[in-house]
């Protein structure tokens, strides 16, 4: 475009009366080289990709889960009811041992989506695979909590369909990968800290991209876990006042049932006339 522009200047110039050199010192007085260490071909594949991987990891596990949520909600079923023998002991065991299966398989995705990936379609490796490694664990972790605490808003299916089309792009340039992080507004840069994507994508594409080390990546590391301690949290709240919900709501069908049978009245038969059985 820059290019087309100085011709067209070129041109104006010249059909003006203008000999070439001083048409092309007016146009382009200072000359200027272009470098990009990072990406030398400008190819928009190489830093688009970079940022989206690692957002892969959060969306397919925020969206996997909360469809699962909201499912088992419609059904009146739900994570945080818990057996009677937990009651008041196991928020924590009920966290932890989710976060176990997710950690597990998604240790493994990350694997391959931040190594296998950038190698089969040979884009650039510059990091060491061990701290990227070391990334995954604290951004994999982080992911786990941020979808445990969101995804106890889900209440139906179909709400989680409506939020990828909203939120994807949102979490994908708050990253910076297109926009320079300090031209985005303060507002947008606060929302983007809700977000594991946006310091895990940051803390990938200076390690992988421009082959930084920990070191560079230590302030997205430490808001990773500043947001995994919160994240952890919030969801043992969320988790506490759901199961106490499901508790009230235990105790008043029991004292209908029992209205119910004083009234003469089987509950069961009741449901199965109300449901057209």
């Amino acid at each position: 475009m820059l290019d087309e522009m100085h011709q067209i200047q070129m041109e104006r110039y010249l059909a003006s009366g203008m000999d070439a050199q001083a048409a092309w010192q007016a146009v382009q007085p200072v000359l200027s080289d272009e470098s990009m260490p990072y990406n030398k071909p400008f190819s928009y594949t190489i830093f688009f990709i970079s940022a989206a991987l690692l957002l892969v990891i959060q969306q397919t596990m925020f969206y996997g889960s909360s469809l699962l949520a909201g499912t088992l909600r419609e059904q009146n079923r739900s994570f945080a009811s818990m057996p009677k023998g937990l009651q008041g002991l196991g928020i924590g065991r009920v966290l932890l041992g989710r976060g176990a299966a997710y950690f597990s398989i998604y240790m493994v995705t990350g694997t391959l989506i931040a190594l296998l990936i950038p190698w089969l379609f040979r884009l650039p490796q510059r990091g060491e695979w061990t701290d990227i490694m070391v990334l995954l664990v604290f951004f994999v972790t982080d992911c786990i909590f941020f979808t445990f605490t969101w995804s106890s808003l889900i209440t139906r299916r179909e709400t989680v369909f409506v939020l990828f089309l909203s939120i994807s792009p949102i979490c994908l340039f708050l990253t910076g990968f297109s926009w320079p992080q300090t031209a985005i507004p303060p507002f947008w840069q606060y929302v983007g800290c809700i977000f594991p994507s946006t310091f895990g994508c940051r803390a990938f594409i200076n390690l992988n991209t421009a082959g930084g080390s920990l070191s560079l990546v230590a302030p997205e590391i430490r808001a990773m876990t500043i947001q995994t301690v919160v994240y952890y949290v919030l969801s043992s709240i969320s988790i506490f006042v759901e199961n106490k919900v499901i508790e009230r709501k235990d105790k008043i069908a029991n004292f209908k049932d029992k209205a119910l049978e004083l009234r003469g009245i089987d509950p069961e038969e009741a449901r199965r006339l109300i449901a057209g059985e």
